[in-house]
């Protein structure tokens, strides 16, 4: 936080300290005046004590806690981008904006249970931790502690209105949604919605997740050093661990159904890169399908790309493609790949 400051025509009064180490080495202290630019002209960045800097006696270099200050739980650093985080998932520093992730489409889908609902449920203290959503399935008064939620008739009886009738529909509709889509919506660091579904369909179960060390979660292709270490230090919290027992206790599907890769499949053992829109899918429903079949669906193109599908308005990953000379499928060919008729070398190609 720092005495407001115009800098480049904006007037700056605080800048993200996050990173321990660039504090230890500018050496900036509460109490200190420094210099202040805007990195890229745009976020407010503190360069380092200024010339002149006076700075009382009993000034001290400032320590990052080692347990978080809400919740107490130990902090873990990732020696990848030096921050320091804390892997509580009940924790109510960041519950809000863990729920709101936990609650939207591509997660768990509870339509209802936007930014708005999740900031009053978590700051009413009606949800304290993620399996407290479920918990609304079967005893939903607490829901009447919320105006919106609730319609007051000529007697003065209070009753759940429709939005929390629709509410509570969605909240017990979600408990069968892949598990997948569990994976991705407990916001662990790292975890996007592509290696949750690469962990989904390798353990199966979330119980196997759960248990995995950084041995086994290594060997995954997609899976490095960091996000092994990230997956393993969640999962060995004591907190997340009672949490996905009480999700299990409350009917969250635990379990991964989906059909195993045919073995003999074309598709298998290569890797797409699905650029651009599609008509037919979605990238992500692309990706998925390709999976199915036993290949592999990356992000970024390479020399051991085996295909790249370019819907319109590729960009920038179909130029890669032309220039490392990585065959590229238009919408139709790749539908005709999905069925088993993968082209050929020698088949024309988009370019």
């Amino acid at each position: 936080v720092l005495n407001p400051i115009v800098v480049g025509g904006v007037t700056v009064s605080r800048a993200t300290l996050h990173n321990e180490d660039d504090i230890r080495r500018k050496d900036i202290r509460p109490g200190d005046t420094v210099i202040v630019q805007r990195a890229g002209d745009v976020i407010p960045q503190v360069v380092g004590p200024a010339e002149g800097n006076v700075r009382s006696p009993d000034s001290e270099p400032y320590t990052i806690p080692n347990t978080c200050p809400t919740c107490a739980t130990v902090v873990v650093r990732s020696d990848e981008d030096a921050v320091i985080r804390c892997v509580n998932s009940a924790c109510p520093a960041q519950f809000e904006r863990l729920l709101e992730h936990f609650a939207s489409r591509t997660a768990m889908d509870i339509e209802g249970l936007g930014e708005t609902m999740a900031r009053d449920f978590a700051r009413n203290g009606i949800i304290r931790n993620i399996a407290d959503v479920y918990a609304l399935v079967d005893d939903n008064s607490v829901l009447t502690q919320l105006d919106r939620l609730t319609s007051t008739d000529t007697k003065g009886v209070t009753t759940l209105n429709k939005t929390a009738t629709n509410l509570i529909a969605a909240i017990s509709g979600s408990r069968g949604q892949p598990l997948s889509r569990l994976i991705f919506g407990l916001g662990i660091p790292g975890i996007g919605s592509e290696i949750a579904s690469t962990l989904a369909r390798h353990f199966r179960t979330m119980q196997a997740v759960m248990g995995a060390d950084t041995e086994r979660l290594l060997a995954i292709d997609g899976v490095g050093k960091v996000l092994a270490d990230s997956i393993c230090n969640w999962c060995t919290n004591e907190a997340n661990r009672q949490l996905i027992n009480q999700l299990a206790e409350y009917g969250v599907n635990m379990e991964d159904d989906s059909p195993e890769p045919p073995a003999d499949h074309p598709m298998t053992g290569l890797t797409f890169v699905i650029t651009g829109t599609l008509e037919s899918f979605s990238r992500s429903e692309a990706g998925n399908a390709v999976k199915e079949r036993g290949g592999k669906a990356s992000g970024s193109v390479s020399k051991r790309t085996h295909y790249v599908v370019a819907g319109a308005n590729a960009g920038s990953k179909l130029e890669t493609a032309n220039r490392l000379g990585v065959p590229v499928l238009d919408e139709e060919q790749f539908k005709r790949a999905l069925a088993g008729d993968m082209p050929t070398q020698s088949q024309q190609v988009l370019q």
